[in-house]
């Protein structure tokens, strides 16, 4: 049922990656418009851009407020804020500029949504202040297959990666504990998704550990594909040295797949100790986890019934119920 609410539109709007899902997740439930920006979301020429007329609420899906804001009250949803962390890898002039940015947001905006308790930490440690703000987890969409899971796509066992594979998701990390852990089993390792401009140096990598023909990168995956990769891996490979939020973990349980994920910013709170948390640069301890999900079928069969619980708490309804509740509040 769509619920009543003020005249809201999400610009400048973004397309893929979590926050097109957090938008196309709130846009499933309530009546929301969305506009693209005039350029690159990070673009001066969309900061000085105004916001759109016509509506009660400009939500903007994350630290991107224009500068010129007219009548609308504005709504901001930060997610996270790596740019500026060193975990980003930016430049410092373009950290600087992503500073500006997420200050103008906050100092802007008539309501602020975090997605994580980590994150409006973070925000507060860093800016010292926040104005009137909500705590509103994001969610991870209704499983697309259940019970049976259709066979594998691949011919061998496999851990899972997923997810860009920028610098703050540790895949130096990731393949070296596979590299660690690769005698004491069969497993391959498998980083789903589009190919990244950095590949050539993970298979680099895989070579020179001598694991290079049990390290795949998939290509981009379909919904029913990422579904299918995930229902028959060993476990999800999650330990990445910041996270805003962490929404493959919540992906991964909600297919039977156990986690392994660091026990660093917002991944404990969202694996809600229903997955293994490990020091990201312990290579040691995450070969270890590795291992021990695959020998320990009692140990798996308690992660994935922890994980079946702890995905009941998320939804795209309370997302979009909590939100509703900020438009009607601010309007």
């Amino acid at each position: 049922m769509k619920m009543k609410h003020p005249r809201v539109v999400f610009y400048p709007a973004i397309h893929g990656d979590g926050i097109g899902t957090y938008i196309e997740g709130i846009r499933g439930i309530l009546k929301v418009d969305i506009l693209d920006g005039p350029g690159s979301i990070l673009s001066l020429k969309t900061f000085f851009c105004p916001v759109p007329t016509g509506y009660d609420i400009v939500h903007v899906p994350n630290f991107l407020v224009p500068f010129l804001k007219r009548k609308s009250k504005v709504v901001c949803t930060i997610q996270d804020i790596i740019p500026i962390l060193k975990c980003g890898n930016l430049s410092l002039l373009k950290r600087a500029y992503m500073f500006l940015r997420i200050w103008w947001s906050l100092y802007y905006s008539d309501h602020i949504i975090f997605t994580s308790e980590n994150t409006r930490n973070d925000v507060l440690r860093i800016f010292r202040k926040v104005g009137p703000y909500s705590i509103i987890p994001l969610s991870m969409d209704s499983p697309l297959i259940f019970n049976n899971a259709p066979e594998s796509l691949l011919t061998f066992s496999y851990c899972f990666s997923v997810g860009r594979r920028r610098n703050h998701k540790n895949t130096e990390g990731i393949i070296r504990s596979f590299a660690k852990a690769a005698p004491l089993t069969s497993l391959h390792l498998v980083f789903g998704g589009k190919e990244d401009i950095e590949d050539s140096r993970w298979r680099s990598l895989a070579d020179e550990l001598g694991i290079k023909d049990r390290v795949h990168f998939s290509g981009f995956l379909s919904s029913i594909e990422l579904a299918t990769y995930y229902a028959n891996a060993s476990s999800l490979l999650f330990p990445s040295l910041y996270e805003g939020f962490g929404l493959p973990i919540l992906e991964a349980m909600s297919y039977g797949c156990p986690v392994i994920t660091s026990k660093t910013s917002s991944m404990p709170e969202v694996a809600g100790g229903a997955a293994i948390l490990v020091d990201p640069l312990n290579y040691d301890e995450i070969a270890e986890s590795i291992v021990l999900i695959e020998k320990d079928s009692v140990l798996r069969a308690k992660l994935i019934s922890l994980g079946f619980e702890n995905c009941k708490k998320y939804s795209w309804e309370k997302v979009a119920e909590a939100t509703s509740f900020v438009y009607r509040n601010i309007s």
